[in-house]
């Protein structure tokens, strides 16, 4: 410790706080990285569940599993909104493209989170396909970029991520999705790594018009956050939807409209601090008749 003291006492006072400044902006930076690469968008639909209900089929399937996207049927595309906060500088946009190929289904998505001077946007490609009536298994390849300005710059890096849906029966789904399974670092400079964060879902449909989904979200070094989540279909084109999640206890209501053609859904997310956030997501079915 004296000998500590000594060399301290013998630095350049202005070369010592700029050394401690330096290192106190790349350790945040590392930090606005890793949160870059666990944020996950919630569409409409989902986000009235609590973000339970992964073992649903949707064109977003391709952020929560992408076993899912190969039970699709129509070219669509679909855009969302999410706004936890209230606040326009920490809103989620993002895009996805789905395409079935007989019995596969590639898809291609883009999310946003932030504004001008920080912000973090994920580009993706999945692949999805059906072996058989009750298996479903996809891939997806992930390329994140997180930007911070005043000199920080760019940082990029590449991840994957994969699925797996089963269909046991008419009425259950069963399914797992990991994403990062190899726990990479953020960088060489610092041991920080990008989470490793596994989902495990079960669905049930009570009638063709009801279900019950929960949802079981694992970041390996942090604590489980279990969603559930409940839907109504009402007259084949309106739903009423409502979950509650924990860890942190979230509380969820939704509505949905869907045509033939267009998809629009409707949620609300309550926080403890900062009251009601929405989401909505809008989709649009090519060909459907």
């Amino acid at each position: 410790m004296l000998v500590f003291f000594f060399t301290l006492n013998k630095m350049n006072y202005r070369t010592y706080r700029r050394s401690f400044f330096f290192a106190l902006c790349a350790n945040c930076y590392c930090l606005c990285v890793i949160a870059s690469f666990s944020n996950i968008p919630l569409d409409g639909k989902t986000a009235g569940m609590a973000g339970a209900g992964s073992t649903q089929a949707t064109i977003w399937s391709c952020f929560y599993n992408q076993a899912a996207l190969a039970n699709l049927n129509y070219l669509q595309i679909g855009v969302l909104y999410q706004n936890s906060y209230r606040i326009s500088q920490t809103a989620t946009k993002a895009i996805a493209l789905a395409i079935p190929i007989r019995k596969s289904c590639l898809a291609i998505s883009h999310s946003y989170y932030g504004y001008s001077k920080y912000h973090e946007s994920k580009t993706a490609i999945a692949y999805a396909m059906r072996f058989g009536e009750k298996l479903n298994a996809a891939v997806q390849l992930n390329y994140h970029n997180t930007f911070i300005a005043e000199n920080y710059g760019n940082r990029s890096r590449i991840t994957v991520e994969g699925g797996l849906l089963a269909k046991p029966t008419n009425k259950w789904r069963i399914g797992f999705h990991v994403f990062n399974p190899n726990h990479q670092k953020v960088s060489n400079t610092f041991d920080e790594r990008i989470p490793t964060i596994m989902r495990s879902a079960l669905g049930y449909y009570f009638t063709n018009n009801t279900f019950v989904g929960i949802d079981c979200l694992t970041d390996i070094d942090n604590k489980s956050t279990f969603m559930i989540g409940f839907e109504q279909c009402l007259r084949e084109v309106f739903f009423l939807r409502a979950g509650i999640a924990t860890d942190p206890s979230e509380y969820a209501v939704g509505v949905g409209y869907h045509t033939k053609n267009i998809f629009f859904d409707l949620a609300f997310m309550t926080h403890r601090q900062l009251g009601l956030g929405p989401n909505f997501s809008l989709v649009y079915l090519f060909n459907k008749r």
